[in-house]
């Protein structure tokens, strides 16, 4: 009777934290959908922009580099608000950046990633290669969801959260923060 009572709770502990991933993950793709939206209004309607955009571009002129051949990135962070101006009233300024693509190329290969934020934290990221394609689901940087599988290039979801971190580094920096 112990270990029937005991199966019962371990299979209903289990649906629950399904239920509140699945419940997470429908928010993330929500607050996806809009910000990508605001991205696609801002780049047709730069003046009424809904989004500032700030871009780095790494060798811009695409010289070779040594022991990587090809090199490239555009890097692209989209953000509601100067972080310095949210920083003066106190609120946290990693809350400005709403998401970061990057369009890479490291040899011959070329890779697309998004990052989605929620506050300092990533919450959806996009990884796609020449035959690739993954989407990572986070929750307080942890996964909680992965569909399709890493390529030889990218180990996994760890790494994507450290560079996600990386790219939020260098957008406060950007600003003095």
């Amino acid at each position: 009777m112990k270990k029937i009572t005991f199966t019962i709770i371990v299979i209903l502990f289990t649906f629950s934290i399904e239920a509140q991933n699945d419940t997470e993950i429908q928010k993330i793709k929500k607050y996806y959908s809009e910000v990508k939206a605001d991205i696609a209004f801002s780049e047709k309607n730069k003046s009424k922009s809904k989004l500032y955009c700030n871009r780095l571009v790494e060798n811009v002129n695409n010289m070779s580099w040594s022991a990587v051949g090809k090199y490239h990135y555009d890097i692209r962070y989209w953000f509601f608000k100067d972080p310095s101006k949210i920083l003066q009233v106190g609120a946290d300024p990693h809350n400005a950046l709403n998401m970061v693509i990057l369009n890479g190329q490291l040899s011959n290969r070329k890779f697309y990633i998004e990052y989605l934020y929620c506050g300092q934290d990533i919450c959806f990221a996009l990884y796609k290669s020449q035959n690739n394609e993954v989407r990572l689901y986070f929750k307080d940087k942890k996964l909680i969801k992965q569909i399709g599988e890493f390529d030889k290039y990218t180990t996994d979801a760890d790494e994507i959260v450290k560079h996600s971190a990386k790219c939020m580094k260098t957008f406060l920096a950007c600003f003095g923060i």
